[in-house]
C-alpha cells in the first residue's frame, strides 16, 4: 500500500477525494428516470442499437432518433449497456464515468500548464458548476465531446499529430460540431508565430475526412446530407445571430455564479499586462490562444445553430483553465487572493436557481423528474385501455417505454399529441412552455407541482 501511495503526489490523491466526494453528492441521480433530450432522443436511440444492433453507418438508426447526427457515442453507450445489462443505474453510470474522466483528463491537461494547486481549483471549479454537476449523469453527447475536444487541441498545441487525429475522429464521430477542432487549429497554425510545415497542414485537417465519409453515406442512405428539421432551425437574421450570441456569451461567462471566476479572470489579466511578464509574441503561441480561438468559433456556431446552454460544456472547460492560470497570476501578491479561489469551488454548490427553468443545465431538474414519476404512476393506475390520453413532452415520451423509468409496465391506454375537446383524459407538462397553449375542459383531477415543474391532470365531466 505504501509503494502505490508513494507514485501519487498529493494533488492527484486530493483529486481522487474530490470525484469520491463527487460521486456522493450526485448518487441519487443514478437512479433517476430518463429526462428531456435524454428521454426524447439518446434513451431511445441507444435502446435500438441494443436492440437491433449495433452499428455506426447511418442506416443503423431512424433518422428521428439520429437526428443525423454520427452514431459514435450512440454506438459506445450501446455497447456499454449491451456487457453490463439494461438498469437506469449503468445507464446513468456511463455519463458519470465520462465525467469523472473529463475531470481527470481537465486536471492533468492543466499540471502541464500551470501549478499543481491550480490545476486541482480549476478541475474543482468545473465539477461544482451547476450545469456540470447537472450533466454528470445525463447520458448526453456534450460531456464526452468536450472531452475530446480537449485533449484533441492540446494534443494539436504539443504536435502530437497521432492523438491528435484520434481524438479529433472521435469527436467527430460523436457530433459534427467537432468540424471547429481542425478548424481552430488551422486558425492558431495561421496567426502563430510557430512555422508549421505543410506536414503539419495536412495532419490537421486530415480528421475531416472521416466527418465527410460519414455524410457521404448519409447522403446515399437517406437522401440528406444534414437533418431537414435542424436546417429549418438555423438562424440567418443578425437580430437572431445576435441575441443567441448574447445569450451564449451570458451563459459561459455570468450565468450560475460564473461572473465570480470572469471577474477574478479580468483582474489577473490586468495584473498579468501591469507586470509585463508577457509579450504579445509569446501570448500568441500559448495554448490559452488556441483556446480562445476554439471557444470563439463554438460561440459564433452557436448564434448560427439550434441554441442549447448545454452546447457550450466544452466553453466551460476553458473557462476553468483560463481561472486556474488565473490562481497562478494571484499567487504573486497577496495570500489573501489563494483563499479567495480556495472557497470559489464550494460557492457553487450554494447557487442553485429556484427562479426559472434550465431544462438540463440546472440540478434542480431532478423536480421535473419527481413531478413526470408521479404523474405517470397515477396516469398508469387510473386509465384503463378504452381510454384516450392527450399529454405533452415529456411526459408523452416518459410513458412510452417501461425501461425509461415511469411506468411499471407497457400502458393500455392510448396516448396522442394534438389536444381534442372530446377527449376523456388530458395531462399537462409544464415546463415546456408549450403546453402552456392547451387549456383543457373539464374536472381538475390531480395537481403536482414541484419547484418550476408542474403536471395537471384533467378528467372530462
Amino acid at each position: 500500500m505504501k509503494s502505490t501511495l508513494s507514485r501519487f503526489q498529493w494533488s492527484q490523491l486530493a483529486w481522487l477525494a474530490l470525484a469520491i466526494l463527487f460521486v456522493f453528492g450526485i448518487w441519487p441521480a443514478l437512479s433517476y428516470p430518463l429526462y428531456w433530450d435524454e428521454l426524447g432522443v439518446y434513451g431511445p436511440g441507444v435502446l435500438h442499437l441494443v436492440d437491433q444492433g449495433i452499428g455506426l453507418l447511418p442506416s443503423a438508426m431512424p433518422p428521428e432518433l439520429s437526428r443525423g447526427h454520427p452514431l459514435g457515442f450512440y454506438a459506445l453507450a450501446a455497447t456499454w449497456i449491451s456487457v453490463s445489462g439494461w438498469s437506469l443505474f449503468s445507464f446513468h453510470l456511463f455519463a458519470l464515468v465520462i465525467t469523472l474522466g473529463l475531470g481527470w483528463a481537465l486536471f492533468s491537461l492543466c499540471r502541464q500548464q500551470m501549478s499543481d494547486v491550480a490545476a486541482l481549483l480549476c478541475s474543482t471549479a468545473f465539477l461544482m458548476m451547476p450545469a456540470i454537476r447537472a450533466q454528470a449523469t445525463l447520458v448526453l453527447p456534450e460531456m464526452f465531446l468536450a472531452a475530446c475536444t480537449l485533449l484533441a487541441l492540446h494534443a494539436f498545441y504539443q504536435q502530437k499529430w497521432g492523438p491528435y487525429i484520434l481524438w479529433t475522429v472521435i469527436a467527430m464521430q460523436v457530433k459534427e460540431t467537432a468540424i471547429l477542432i481542425p478548424l481552430a487549429a488551422l486558425t492558431y497554425i495561421l496567426f502563430a508565430v510557430r512555422r508549421y510545415r505543410w506536414k503539419a497542414w495536412g495532419f490537421t485537417l486530415l480528421p475531416i475526412l472521416s466527418l465527410l465519409l460519414f455524410f457521404g453515406i448519409q447522403r446515399m442512405q437517406h437522401g440528406w446530407f444534414f437533418f431537414p428539421y435542424h436546417m429549418e432551425l438555423i438562424t440567418w437574421s443578425w437580430a437572431g445571430i445576435w441575441a443567441k450570441f448574447l445569450k451564449g456569451l451570458y451563459f459561459i461567462t455570468l450565468d450560475q455564479g460564473r461572473g465570480m471566476i470572469s471577474a477574478m479572470m479580468l483582474v489577473a489579466f490586468f495584473l498579468y499586462l501591469y507586470r509585463r511578464e508577457g509579450k504579445w509574441k509569446e501570448m500568441r503561441t500559448s495554448f490559452g490562444f488556441l483556446l480562445l480561438i476554439y471557444g470563439g468559433g463554438l460561440l459564433a456556431f452557436s448564434s448560427l445553430n439550434v441554441y442549447m446552454d448545454r452546447y457550450l460544456l466544452s466553453a466551460l472547460g476553458i473557462l476553468a483553465i483560463f481561472w486556474g492560470w488565473s490562481l497562478d497570476v494571484y499567487g504573486k501578491g497577496e495570500s489573501f487572493w489563494k483563499w479567495g479561489f480556495l472557497f470559489v469551488p464550494l460557492l457553487f454548490l450554494f447557487w442553485p436557481n429556484k427562479q426559472a427553468f434550465h431544462y438540463d443545465v440546472d440540478p434542480n431538474y431532478a423536480d421535473a423528474v419527481l413531478v413526470q414519476q408521479k404523474a405517470a404512476a397515477y396516469l398508469e393506475h387510473e386509465l384503463t385501455a378504452g381510454d384516450t390520453l392527450y399529454t405533452n413532452f415529456p411526459l408523452y415520451g416518459a410513458m412510452l417505454d417501461p425501461r425509461y423509468g415511469y411506468v411499471q409496465d407497457t400502458v393500455a391506454f392510448q396516448m396522442v399529441t394534438r389536444y381534442d375537446t372530446n377527449l376523456q383524459w388530458a395531462a399537462t407538462c409544464l415546463p415546456p412552455h408549450w403546453g402552456e397553449d392547451v387549456q383543457p375542459k373539464g374536472e381538475l383531477r390531480k395537481a403536482l407541482i414541484q419547484g418550476q415543474a408542474r403536471v395537471k391532470i384533467y378528467v372530462k365531466e
